[in-house]
């Protein structure tokens, strides 16, 4: 394992193909986290006039699982994406102002080389309007919610519609000292070239007050048990387990997608889908209803997972069944079922 701290050039323009692997959360940045960098690069463009030095930004911990030349981005993909995304903006701007070597240098260092794309988001539709609209298209003439067929896919469109915004009247000085501030940022990176070595290093970080959501969380604790209570297996073992559970995730993860879009009511929270899957699924609870320890699932599942000399057949049942908690409110929330689910919907997100 390689764990260092380096600069986001020094990680992006390695001769490698970054790729978002399926069972991760699709991309979920939205105009606060958009604000957040802009206003954290525009402090450090500040602090760089008026000192001599100025400081670089710490922009949080990236996470690979390495094969050859191919890195799997095991955390920090809404980062290394949001960063592209910008960059590729600064681009587009150089060009239009006729800075064309500028803007060379940046597209090869960071969005796309003699070897393809820097930066996979997936086999889905996700990586299509990445490439060919958010990267390769100057501009977006249409109301981007005729072009997103899904919540990420508007969440990237307006990625770029905002930093494009940001900087359609800045000049040539501005835009290259914000690439440098960029290309500057300093991020802490752990290469592994093991899954089971990479999920013990990224429930470590949550442990650590990293901002996951519960579902994330819960995730990367049941992948981290998997391996505790296999690490006697061969690896392989080990591997395919903690895949299986990597898949039903990602499938929670569309479902959430799914719940999000144009035809479904979209009203109740992934916290609270989860929170009512554990109300159903764990039968001490019906025992114990004036505790409402279900408000705090996790460290409760922790619990009982740790305690149990089955702990495998519990991850099982319960990740087998949160996914079909999921798909089954993705059912209700279909606008096609008509107004009654709605109302019954709204209902279920008052009662916490």
């Amino acid at each position: 394992m390689m764990t260092k701290a380096d600069s986001f050039r020094e990680v992006v323009t390695r001769q490698v193909k970054f790729k978002i692997p399926e069972y991760q959360r699709n991309y979920s940045w939205t105009e606060e986290e958009f604000e957040d960098l802009w206003r954290d690069l525009n402090n450090v463009l500040s602090d760089s006039e008026n000192s001599d030095g100025g400081r670089n930004h710490f922009y949080g911990m990236f996470l690979f699982d390495t094969d050859d030349d191919v890195y799997r981005i095991i955390d920090g993909q809404q980062r290394i994406t949001t960063a592209i995304i910008l960059l590729n903006e600064i681009r587009r701007r150089l060009e239009r102002e006729g800075y064309d070597e500028e803007a060379k240098k940046i597209e090869q260092g960071y969005i796309k080389d003699a070897f393809g794309y820097k930066l996979d988001l997936g086999p889905d539709e996700d990586d299509q309007v990445f490439k060919d609209i958010v990267l390769d298209k100057d501009t977006i003439d249409k109301d981007i919610r005729t072009i997103a067929d899904s919540p990420s896919q508007n969440k990237l469109l307006k990625a770029k519609k905002t930093f494009r915004n940001k900087i359609k009247d800045k000049g040539k000085e501005f835009l290259l000292d914000l690439k440098t501030e960029i290309t500057n940022l300093e991020v802490l990176t752990y290469e592994v070239d093991s899954i089971i070595r990479a999920v013990k290093i990224f429930e470590t970080a949550n442990d650590r007050g990293r901002d996951l959501t519960v579902l994330d969380k819960t995730k990367s604790f049941l992948m981290l048990q998997i391996y505790l209570d296999m690490k006697n297996a061969q690896e392989k073992a080990i591997r395919d387990e903690i895949e299986l559970l990597q898949t039903r995730f990602g499938k929670i993860y569309k479902k959430i997608e799914e719940i999000d879009q144009e035809d479904h009511w979209g009203s109740i929270s992934e916290d609270n889908i989860q929170r009512y899957h554990y109300i159903l699924w764990d039968k001490e609870w019906s025992k114990s209803r004036g505790e409402r320890y279900y408000q705090n699932l996790l460290e409760n599942l922790k619990q009982k997972i740790r305690n149990s000399d089955k702990p495998l057949e519990i991850i099982e049942d319960y990740s087998t069944k949160l996914l079909e908690a999921f798909e089954t409110q993705e059912k209700l929330a279909r606008k096609e079922n008509g107004g009654r689910e709605s109302h019954l919907l709204k209902r279920m997100e008052l009662v916490h």
